[in-house]
């Protein structure tokens, strides 16, 4: 499957750029700036994934009862992680 590209207005990617900078100094969590502040942005592919996500949750059940994996079992997403600098 191809990926999805979206682009961006430029009214909307101006704002989003202002939007990661406060005050002079960088939100260093972007991804609230993008998906929390500004969810409009990532609507669309969202939407656009939908049928793709059904396909990847079919596969993933298939992976989970071949592992014995319970039913209602948590699972950890590590790729969500949020990473925190050690330095």
């Amino acid at each position: 499957m191809p990926e999805a590209k979206l682009t961006l207005p430029n009214e909307l990617a101006n704002t989003l750029q202002k939007d990661l900078v406060l005050h002079h100094v960088m939100k260093t969590d972007w991804t609230e700036v993008l998906f929390v502040d500004h969810p409009q942005v990532f609507l669309p592919w969202k939407k656009a994934m939908r049928e793709q996500a059904k396909i990847d949750a079919s596969n993933l059940q298939i992976v989970f009862e071949r592992f014995r994996v319970r039913k209602g079992a948590r699972i950890l997403d590590q790729g969500c992680e949020r990473y925190t600098d050690p330095g």
